[in-house]
This record gives structure tokens, C-alpha cells and sequence, in this order.
């Protein structure tokens, strides 16, 4: 797939999804065809839960959304106020209705609030708020992804 970024797998690791020309796709694992599920126009990571849905960040700043893995219309999951600010990095937890996400604000070239949430899903509350400094968001979300946990 030309141009592929922010690769992440499905819940039972069956296909790939993927951002590329301003669009959110799919292919499967072994190989075939590339599937478009929605637009995004900068696609700022994303998660596939076991009941295949998948919540994504379509652009640098903005909130998540989610959609069915086999596409469809988006639908907003979380919204963000403000100019600068970003709901980003959504990360499923093992049950498949809860997830991680990074929330942070950025008014120059270093995050200056980040926090990571957890989200419910069915409710859309946060259930928890982790303050991190200096945009360690990233790299707490990165060593999930990097542990599989």
C-alpha cells in the first residue's frame, strides 16, 4: 500500500488497518485487497476492538471517532474545545468497551497540558484522567502499542 502510516491490528489479527490518502483502510494480514472504511484526512493513530469497531483521530487536532471495520459514517466519540487541542492515540482495553486516549493541548511546538483518559464507551465518560508532563502521552501510549498490553 502506497504511502501507508499508522499501522495497527486488528482485535484478532486477521487484517491491518492503516491511514493513506486521506482515508482510513484496511487490508488482510495475508495479503489482498485494500478496503477504504472512511475519510481522515491526517489520521493521528487509531484502535480495532473485538467487536469490530474501530475509534480513530482523523486529524492532528480534534476528537476521536468511531466506525465499523467494514466502514461506514463516523461518528464523533469524543469532542475537544479549543483552538490547539487534540483527542489522539486511542488504545482499546482487553474488554473491547473501554479505551485509552491521549488529551492534550498544544500551543507551540511542545504539548503543554497531556493527559491520558479512559474512556467508557457505552457512556462516553471518562472514567480516569492521567496528567503526564512535557508530551509524555506519546510515549506512554507508544510502549503500550510496543507491549501489546
Amino acid at each position: 500500500t502506497d504511502e501507508a502510516m499508522g499501522p495497527f491490528w486488528s482485535a484478532d489479527s486477521r487484517s491491518i488497518g492503516f491511514f493513506a490518502a486521506r482515508k482510513l483502510k484496511r487490508v488482510p494480514a495475508a495479503g489482498g485487497t485494500v478496503q477504504t472504511i472512511c475519510d481522515a484526512s491526517d489520521g493521528r493513530g487509531a484502535s480495532w476492538s473485538v467487536d469490530d469497531v474501530i475509534v480513530f483521530a482523523p486529524a492532528p487536532f480534534g476528537g476521536l471517532f468511531r466506525v465499523a471495520a467494514t466502514g461506514g459514517a463516523p461518528v464523533a466519540v469524543t469532542r475537544v474545545e479549543g483552538q490547539g487541542r487534540t483527542n489522539r492515540l486511542p488504545w482499546f482495553l482487553p474488554d473491547g468497551k473501554h479505551l485509552l486516549y491521549l488529551d492534550g493541548t498544544q500551543t507551540s511546538d511542545v504539548d503543554q497540558h497531556t493527559s491520558i483518559q479512559v474512556l467508557d464507551l457505552a457512556t462516553g465518560h471518562a472514567l480516569a484522567n492521567l496528567a503526564v508532563r512535557g508530551g509524555l502521552g506519546n510515549e506512554v501510549l507508544g510502549a503500550l502499542g510496543r507491549t501489546g498490553s
